[in-house]
């Protein structure tokens, strides 16, 4: 369930998407509502990012998301209600992987935000059947199921979103050593994309010392750290050595999130702890704003 491919799209497509005339679509991009790009014969394209961004803020209905570079996961419906755990918790004990995921995706469309959705409906949703593999047969094949359709809508939704800015702040991270856990990673490098940030995710079960390398080539702005469970001391102790020393460089702001996070935090200090993705996504948007503001000022 990954995106089409496409980079850019006509005003036609967009305006088909939804259900408006091309000639108020072209009245859009010339008062400035809409950003454009100029091919070489002068007709106008729409990167695929600033079409979603622009469906999403206006709140326009999508009646057919692969016009924009997504698959087709259905018309979206703004006025409808928000996305609820329950109706996903009903598709993932159906085996409905595919309405799971698409349901994420158009809930992203209609403007819900990724921190807002990770921290509602998937997290309850998966915590709703997270007892299951105690009193049903195919409960662990439930679960798993449930967080692979997760992943796959944010994955989609993700390279809708992806920074192609060479100027963007690099964000990088991943899971700690021992962590096996992919959701909780993926799903803050997504917030981060959403914030403005280009986020390199490495991933579960990666050793910090692995990321040093691109953490100083990408300049990194941002380093993130997920902790899904209680590392061993051995780890825990390596671990506050590495950040400690990221820290005294100055150059970069480092967040923990995860279940674990806090106890993973609790002796350090410089370290942002967050419980909630929301979280994460209010601080990524303040230091963003906050170098815009030193940037003009400078």
């Amino acid at each position: 369930m990954l995106p089409t491919g496409r980079t850019h799209i006509s005003p036609r497509d967009l305006a088909a998407a939804v259900d408006v005339s091309e000639s108020s679509l072209k009245r859009w991009a010339d008062s400035g509502l809409l950003r454009v790009t100029r091919t070489a014969g002068g007709h106008r394209r729409i990167p695929v990012g600033e079409a979603i961004r622009f469906v999403r803020e206006t709140k326009l209905r999508v009646l057919d998301p692969s016009l924009i570079g997504l698959p087709n996961v259905g018309p979206t419906s703004p006025d409808a209600e928000e996305l609820r755990a329950s109706e996903l918790a009903e598709f993932f004990t159906a085996h409905r992987g595919r309405d799971a995921a698409n349901a994420i995706v158009r809930a992203f469309l209609s403007g819900a935000r990724v921190a807002d959705l990770c921290d509602g409906p998937i997290r309850e949703g998966l915590q709703s059947i997270g007892d299951l593999y105690k009193s049903h047969d195919e409960g662990i094949a439930i679960e798993h199921g449930a967080v692979d359709s997760c992943i796959q809508a944010l994955n989609t939704i993700r390279h809708s979103l992806m920074n192609s800015d060479e100027d963007a702040p690099v964000a990088v991270g991943g899971a700690a050593a021992g962590d096996p856990y992919i959701l909780p990673s993926l799903s803050a490098a997504v917030v981060l994309e959403e914030a403005g940030f280009r986020a390199i995710n490495a991933g579960p079960h990666t050793p910090l010392e692995a990321l040093l390398a691109t953490i100083r080539r990408e300049g990194a702005r941002l380093i993130w750290r997920s902790y899904s469970i209680d590392l061993t001391p051995k780890c825990l102790e390596e671990e506050h050595r590495l950040l400690r020393e990221l820290d005294s460089q100055g150059h970069c702001e480092i967040v923990l999130g995860g279940r674990c996070a806090q106890a993973a935090s609790a002796a350090e200090s410089g370290l942002h702890a967050f419980s909630a993705l929301g979280e994460l996504s209010g601080f990524a948007q303040g230091l963003l704003s906050s170098n815009r503001r030193a940037a003009s000022n400078g």
